[in-house]
């Protein structure tokens, strides 16, 4: 049975985006984790933020910037609102804002690649 280069290629765009979605999922935990228990350091902060910028980059649709823009503002004013329950509020604030930390350079990464996938590609494809 022969296999084609069209499957092989789809094959490792599976496998590519299974491996993003991980990275991804993980990332969000580190970074809530590590935000609620106000937990810094900077190998920690740079690797999160490569993280989310190249998932950001590769993983997401360049159409789901408007959508995930929203909801990373949602989680910022979230974030600041939760700072005033009395025994917890700390935990929450901190952590929704590592997730915020987190999602920012991935809706950095989105906003990049929208910019080349409908201003910048088209120039070139003429």
């Amino acid at each position: 049975m022969a296999t084609n280069k069209k499957s092989k290629a789809s094959e490792s765009g599976a496998s590519m985006d299974m491996v993003w979605q991980w990275l991804y999922a993980i990332g969000l935990v580190v970074a809530g984790i590590a935000g609620a228990f106000a937990f810094q350091n900077q190998i920690l902060s740079i690797v999160l933020v490569l993280i989310s910028f190249l998932c950001g980059l590769f993983y997401f649709h360049h159409e789901m910037l408007g959508d995930f823009g929203l909801r990373v503002v949602a989680l910022y004013f979230a974030q600041a609102g939760l700072g005033v329950l009395p025994v917890v509020g700390p935990y929450f604030n901190g952590f929704f804002g590592g997730w915020v930390f987190f999602l920012l350079p991935a809706v950095l990464g989105l906003a990049l690649r929208f910019v080349w996938e409908k201003r910048l590609a088209p120039l070139f494809m003429r």
